[in-house]
């Protein structure tokens, strides 16, 4: 009981702002709050920009870009000489069967 009426007492002793203060101050957050949503909204979007042109230009993707471009029936399968070898064709390999 005696920690409500010290807290009460201690609530006495507060200086509360004016409504002149109080409306500065909400204002003030409020201005404060928008311009950091806008500037962390713009580094963020900075970062997302900078994030995509990575992923453009890594080794991985342009590696990608060239095998979506080849023809598998250009591919030629080499034996250990470094010769074609004949009758094997990628659609053969990629279904474990081999082709006469």
């Amino acid at each position: 009981m005696s920690y409500i009426r010290n807290s009460f007492e201690e609530l006495k002793k507060v200086t509360w702002p004016t409504k002149n203060q109080a409306i500065n101050t909400t204002i003030f957050t409020i201005i404060f709050t928008l311009l950091a949503t806008v500037l962390i909204t713009f580094v963020d979007s900075g970062f997302n920009r900078l994030f995509k042109l990575m992923l453009e230009n890594s080794p991985k993707a342009q590696n990608e870009a060239i095998v979506e471009d080849v023809n598998p029936s250009d591919i030629k399968i080499l034996d250990a000489d470094g010769q074609p070898l004949e009758g094997v064709e990628i659609e053969a390999l990629e279904s474990g069967a081999e082709t006469e």
